[in-house]
């Protein structure tokens, strides 16, 4: 894959890219230039050092350096991607139905919408997938209600997306008051789900570890993941997969979907776990405390690593869904440790041109490099 990305003063340059058979040729203003060889185009240049994927939007990926740390990394534009099957999807918009909005949490700010095709098509979504969302109505400018969104699952009749009820946005209070059966429209499938980077690492087959990182609703993704990668484990006796989530949140009445969290941990037969930490814990809370960022946090993706955990580094897939500041510090953090580009992907839901501060980096790699000390 291909990309080509440029600032330079001029007013602007034409790229000529073979793509199979087929010659390309564009000519675009360079500070406005994106080109893959999958035909993704978009009309903004990313940010560097943006870490990457603007909350609930569809994702350009592309690749960054920062420092030494060249990581994979998606953002957020609606574009279209080549091929007669993408691009059908993505030309035509689809109906739906609501099927469910119910709150994934105590506090009810997080919710889980369960969406049905009423088309009688073909369903291909993912968790990590990205789907265009019209509601009815428009906006108070008289624009339609349309917005890119990251599937949570998906199977053969239904996906859903998580979200969280954000106070005075323009979109979320309203899919607040959605009710089922309430018709929206869908198009798109705009970016690989996670399953398929993480295998995309190792030459098509799951890799034997994988931690996810995420903050607020950025589990919800890493949440339909998880349930892919234990079923597709299944079975595979000896191997000893895993997959381990850490998820931030400020208070415990945030969590989400902590009785699922927990059902499938105590039947996936060692595969799954998940860990929960709070920056606001209340005086009876004996779980992790603190951002994801934090060096107590840490010494845990380290814990669970077995005792060579240099050879692990090399070999585990990260994962990192949510707050762009924190996920610049725990992508840089990681790569100064030592793990290779390729086994961080990342995904950013909001603060994504936030820089992450050095002296939080330098505290994750200390941690797991004082890991792999303790090992030693």
């Amino acid at each position: 894959r291909y990309h080509f990305a440029s600032s330079f003063p001029i007013a602007s340059i034409i790229f000529v890219v073979p793509l199979r058979s087929v010659g390309v040729v564009i000519t675009t203003p360079v500070s406005k230039c994106y080109l893959s060889s999958k035909m993704i185009f978009s009309t903004q240049l990313a940010h560097l050092p943006s870490p990457g994927r603007a909350h609930q939007c569809s994702p350009r990926r592309t690749h960054q350096r920062q420092g030494n740390a060249l990581c994979h990394v998606r953002q957020t534009r609606l574009q279209i991607r080549s091929g007669p099957a993408d691009s059908a999807k993505i030309k035509t918009r689809r109906p739906a139905v609501v099927v469910s909005n119910e709150p994934v949490c105590v506090n009810g700010l997080n919710r889980l919408l369960v969406f049905k095709p009423t088309d009688g098509e073909d369903l291909e979504y993912a968790a990590g997938n990205v789907m265009a969302l019209t509601l009815p109505g428009e906006n108070e400018d008289g624009k339609e209600l349309r917005g890119p969104y990251t599937v949570s699952e998906g199977d053969a009749d239904t996906f859903s997306m998580l979200y969280r009820i954000v106070k005075g946005g323009r979109k979320t209070p309203l899919f607040a008051q959605l009710e089922e059966g309430a018709e929206v429209t869908f198009d798109g499938r705009y970016h690989d789900p996670i399953i398929v980077e993480a295998q995309s690492v190792v030459g098509g087959s799951l890799p034997t570890a994988v931690v996810g990182i995420s903050t607020g609703s950025g589990v919800g993704p890493l949440w339909g993941f998880a349930k892919e990668f234990v079923k597709e484990v299944e079975g595979d006796e000896g191997r000893g997969a895993s997959v381990r989530l850490f998820c931030g949140y400020r208070e415990r009445e945030d969590i989400c979907m902590q009785s699922d969290m927990d059902d499938l941990q105590s039947t996936s037969g060692g595969v799954f776990s998940w860990e929960a930490t709070l920056t606001s814990p209340p005086e009876d809370w004996h779980g992790l405390k603190g951002r994801v960022t934090d060096p107590a946090v840490v010494a845990e993706f380290v814990r669970g690593l077995g005792e060579d955990i240099e050879a692990s580094l090399q070999t585990t897939h990260f994962h990192l869904v949510g707050n762009g500041g924190m996920l610049a510090e725990l992508k840089q953090g990681l790569a100064l440790a030592g793990v290779p580009k390729e086994r961080v992907t990342i995904e950013v839901y909001f603060n994504y041109s936030a820089e992450a501060e050095q002296s939080v980096v330098q505290g994750i790699a200390d941690t797991l490099l004082a890991g792999k000390t303790a090992a030693a």
